[in-house]
């Protein structure tokens, strides 16, 4: 059931159709205009990359870091410490790329808030009291515990989350 304004004889019916006219015209003309903009030419020339320190050593690696994305590595070593990671040469070189994030490796690799060793909590949780334990005692820990949740609730209630934050699969990453 149409209603018209009492003032203008324009109907919702008729203010849709103009404003999906309005829209549509709009768009077109934006892609007209940017086809015109003249296309940048990519620079045949990438910057080269930086020469290795006489003493530095490059070793093949992958980011694995925060993404799914993998990206190869150049991990610059100079006296047997990771001083620098750089963009590994792919076949296409489309993917000779590394973001700010694969470029903070020694900063993570050497920082002293790392944890370097495994800790189980003592105290109550969120009061931040643990003990150092090895690596058999916390692997026997986390087996322990997922038997329990699996006998429990089944395998199905345990998921092995890849990588941290919000680009880890829990947090929505789907660039597989």
């Amino acid at each position: 059931m149409e209603v018209e304004s009492r003032t203008s004889g324009f109907t919702r019916r008729s203010f849709l159709k103009t404003a999906a006219a309005t829209g549509l015209a709009a768009s077109f003309a934006g892609g007209a205009l940017s086809a015109c903009k003249p296309k940048p030419t990519p620079d045949p020339t990438p910057e080269p990359e930086p020469e290795p320190m006489p003493d530095e050593k490059i070793y093949s690696g992958a980011c694995r870091g925060f993404c799914m994305g993998g990206c190869a590595l150049n991990l610059h070593v100079r006296d047997g410490k990771l001083v620098r990671c750089t963009a590994a040469e792919f076949p296409d070189p489309r993917y000779n790329r590394i973001c700010p994030k694969g470029l903070t490796h020694p900063h993570r690799v050497y920082s002293p808030n790392r944890i370097q060793y495994p800790l189980k909590r003592t105290g109550e949780r969120g009061r931040g009291e643990f003990k150092r334990i090895t690596w058999d005692e916390a692997i026997n820990e986390i087996a322990t515990q997922w038997k329990k949740i699996a006998a429990e609730s089944g395998w199905g209630a345990i998921a092995a989350a890849w990588l941290t934050g919000n680009r880890g699969t829990i947090g929505g990453s789907h660039s597989m």
